[in-house]
């Protein structure tokens, strides 16, 4: 619940600053309020201040303006204010294109203003905030871990927040792909940033839950966000998988390299179930890594076999299954170093056209007749038969689950 520079426009001791240029930037991270008048301020900031200054050391040297806009900038500052005055009776063009180019925030602050009351108000409603995100988020970890007695109770709370859970919900995983090597490659130890990359994808989410006109506890948990989404109406069961998707692409587009993955359990009216729907997320972004290769969206409804085969703990049964069925294939293509198991898998997951199976695999309808003669040459069956091909597709789910699992 990361608090932006748009969310404290609508304070009372605000109504009378007023954004100049940056509009664009409006959704950067507000973290606290700094105020200086020393032109060399980057060394004193850490990022996510918004800066107050009455330009005394600057006031009317544009160079000066664009040179210390551009230090903020890149030291991702949330925003600069300006009190209008004595020192600078305007915001220069210049300085507000050049904000605009950055998506900077400037705002314009006038002199008769006290400064004490605005910034007083701005630190006060940050404090206020991460109270209130420290307690939804202990809310839905109490939810998620069936750590309450009376639903009552936990329906109450959540609507003092502005949260109605008074209707099914589906727990839902955001896990950043392989975030601790990306941290290791990039060599990225301090903890401050780490925390600002989190942040910035829960904002995200944030943006996004926005965008569909939600409202939706989550909560940040190691290297994932859990959210438990409403699905009061069909169309919000449905809606879950959108917005999922757009959380996955707006992530690769402002976190890039890094990507996420996107876990969704089932719907559950009563809140006890939740437990039940967060595992069951766990295992979709557990399919996702397996099967799907990172970077996609999968709901435990539509795993298919692979939701039975993730509850076998006894592998070795599978891996016999998978070598009666098609050992004598993997063996054959390995000492010959043919694709007959790619041919295979290709033929059955076009349901036996053969026109289709062809062309997915760039060869003559005689050459695919050849290769479908010698698998059942080797494997000893009818492709024709209906049981054959279910078992050979079971065999090829298996096998795909015990690599990964290796």
């Amino acid at each position: 619940m990361s608090i932006r520079c748009r969310d404290i426009l609508a304070l009372p001791a605000l109504k009378d600053m007023k954004i100049v240029a940056g509009m664009g930037g409006l959704d950067r991270i507000l973290r606290w309020v700094h105020v200086s008048d020393v032109p060399k301020i980057t060394q004193w900031v850490h990022g996510g201040e918004l800066l107050f200054t009455t330009g005394m050391s600057i006031r009317e040297d544009v160079w000066l303006w664009l040179q210390l806009i551009k230090d903020l900038n890149e030291k991702n500052l949330a925003g600069l204010v300006i009190k209008v005055g004595p020192y600078i009776s305007h915001i220069p063009h210049e300085v507000r294109d050049f904000a605009d180019s950055l998506d900077f925030p400037v705002f314009e602050l006038p002199w008769e203003i006290k400064l004490v009351d605005v910034t007083q108000s701005i630190c006060n409603y940050i404090i206020k905030k991460q109270a209130e995100e420290k307690s939804v988020s202990e809310l839905l970890n109490n939810i998620l871990f069936g750590n309450f007695k009376s639903t009552e109770v936990i329906l109450k709370e959540a609507e003092y927040y502005g949260y109605n859970l008074n209707c099914p919900h589906c727990a839902c995983i955001v896990d950043i792909d392989g975030f601790g090597e990306y941290l290791k490659r990039e060599n990225i130890r301090d903890e401050k940033n780490i925390v600002e990359i989190k942040s910035h994808l829960h904002q995200i989410i944030l943006n996004i839950f926005e965008k569909y006109g939600k409202k939706v506890l989550s909560m940040l948990m190691r290297d994932s966000v859990i959210f438990i989404w409403p699905c009061k109406t069909t169309k919000d069961k449905y809606m879950i998988k959108n917005v999922a998707e757009d959380i996955r692409q707006r992530v690769a587009h402002e976190l890039a390299p890094l990507t996420v993955s996107v876990g969704i359990g089932r719907c559950y009216r009563d809140l006890k179930e939740m437990g039940k729907s967060l595992k069951e997320a766990e295992r979709a972004i557990k399919f996702v890594n397996r099967v799907m290769g990172k970077d996609a969206v999968s709901h435990y409804n539509e795993m298919g076999l692979f939701r039975l085969l993730f509850e076998v703990q006894d592998h070795g049964e599978l891996k016999a299954f998978y070598d009666d069925i098609l050992g004598p294939l993997r063996d054959y293509d390995e000492r010959n170093g043919t694709g007959l198991l790619n041919t295979l898998e290709v033929f059955l997951r076009e349901n036996g056209n053969m026109v289709k199976t062809a062309g997915e695999l760039f060869i003559h309808r005689s050459t695919l007749n050849y290769r479908l003669q010698r698998i059942e040459e080797i494997l000893k069956v009818d492709l024709s038969d209906g049981d054959n091909r279910f078992n050979l597709k079971v065999a090829l789910m298996i096998g795909k689950f015990l690599d990964s699992a290796n």
